[in-house]
């Protein structure tokens, strides 16, 4: 398997890699991607590059609905110095109990072979506690940077839609749930416009294409009304402040938004985590002495018949 979009990641490696050669390296990396990087070979081979220079690890997923009105899930692989005792902050087995420890990654920790899985750790993480904002406290009053629909556009929309989906309009009207999302999706090769009310914004993306774009609803007594998402309340489904600045045009704001990462999800994780282990980590004596050469007895690969094998064949880990 090829990825032409891992090109980013092998550059970054090599910086890693390169600066533990001169005793250099970071002791703690942390590196965020889509849910999709569990499948497949790709996270064997991520892996496996971290555990060729010399670093533990261990991944959770974090669903920004625990702490945003948006569905946003998203892997974060935690490593750190092989050589710094993680114990502390380790558990033995993932917690069943919270929410971090998917299915996706215990299935994808099951298929890594056991040399790699010495490398692994399950980090020690609460329940989320976080109060979510409404979602209609999102909605701009006043709209900047985008027009609502015509009524002819609104109508086009509602027609796209499946009787299902009408049905969620008609329940929402009836529950006076006020805000809604609509996304087109294409299904058994028809276009179809599928909405939900349920307090929570789909996963927002770049603007390549009208389906990566999300369409408010707005029910208004006996009317409906649509329009896009504007930037700032996308960047509000991120925790973006507002006096945080957007690009001028929709798309470069979009862009921007869509591309981040959830700002209260990293803030948790470095509360509950990562600042800790750079505790560990600054107690440690081999990052003290800035030696980052050694490991811990564990057998690794070769960092540099692991970049032979990169070069010949760039697989898998889409950044």
């Amino acid at each position: 398997m090829r990825a032409a979009r891992s090109g980013t990641y092998w550059e970054f490696w090599r910086l890693m890699r390169d600066s533990s050669e001169r005793g250099e390296r970071p002791p703690l990396i942390v590196i965020e991607n889509v849910v999709g990087m569990l499948y497949g070979s790709n996270f064997r081979v991520l892996c496996d590059s971290l555990a060729a220079i010399g670093m533990q690890f261990g991944a959770l997923v974090v669903d920004a609905r625990y702490f945003l009105p948006q569905s946003r899930p998203r892997v974060f692989v935690v490593a750190v110095d092989s050589r710094v005792d993680c114990s502390p902050l380790v558990s033995e087995e993932p917690d069943a109990s919270v929410p971090w420890f998917s299915k996706a990654i215990r299935s994808a920790h099951a298929r890594l072979p056991d040399a790699l899985k010495e490398w692994w750790r399950w980090w020690k993480l609460p329940q989320p506690t976080s109060v979510v904002q409404p979602v209609d406290e999102v909605i701009e009053e006043v709209p900047v940077g985008v027009q609502w629909h015509e009524p002819e556009e609104t109508s086009r929309l509602l027609a796209m839609m499946t009787d299902v989906n009408l049905r969620k309009i008609r329940l929402a009207k009836e529950r006076n749930q006020s805000v809604g999302f609509l996304y087109k999706r294409m299904r058994r090769g028809i276009q179809r416009a599928e909405v939900r009310f349920d307090g929570v914004a789909g996963c927002l993306r770049t603007p390549q294409g009208g389906s990566s774009r999300q369409t408010v609803l707005l029910l208004d007594n006996d009317r409906i009304m649509s329009r896009l998402l504007s930037p700032r309340e996308a960047a509000r489904l991120m925790g973006v402040p507002d006096s945080f600045h957007l690009p001028t045009k929709y798309n470069d704001a979009y862009r921007a938004i869509g591309d981040g990462v959830a700002v209260p999800v990293v803030r948790w994780l470095s509360d509950q985590l990562l600042v800790n282990l750079t505790c560990l980590c600054r107690l440690s004596d081999v990052v003290k002495h800035g030696n980052c050469q050694g490991s811990i007895g564990q057998r690794r690969p070769s960092s540099t018949s692991f970049d032979h094998s990169v070069s010949s064949n760039r697989s898998a880990v889409a950044t």
